[in-house]
């Protein structure tokens, strides 16, 4: 491609390379379910006095979002997975996302917080 100048088409072929491949933190599925939660949601959180946080080291990992209300001791860690069109994928994808939440501890440095 760049050989025969076409600079912009390698240039969208690597970016989208980057994303699908080689990101460290979500797949090209999770993409959509982050960008649609930053646009929609942290603004809400934002006006409502909630921290909102996106893929920030957590415990052993990074979850996907971390919804914290300033004034509670509530703390909700969101983590996407892509399941199948039938009921039974969507709630192992439910389950497996709940089972990383735990084994990776996400939810560790609001334990003993003060």
């Amino acid at each position: 491609m760049l050989i025969d100048n076409k600079a912009e088409e390698a240039k969208t072929l690597i970016s989208s390379m980057l994303k699908e491949f080689l990101s460290i933190r979500n797949t090209g599925y999770e993409l959509y379910c982050h960008g649609f939660m930053v646009w929609g949601v942290a603004p809400a959180c934002t006006s409502k006095d909630m921290e909102f946080h996106e893929e920030m080291e957590s415990g052993d990992g990074f979850p996907d979002i971390v919804l914290k209300k300033d004034s509670s001791e509530t703390v909700t860690v969101l983590e996407f997975k892509k399941g199948e069109n039938d009921r039974l994928s969507r709630i192992e994808s439910a389950e497996y996302a709940t089972e990383q939440i735990l084994k990776k501890i996400y939810a560790e440095p609001y334990i003993n917080e003060q």
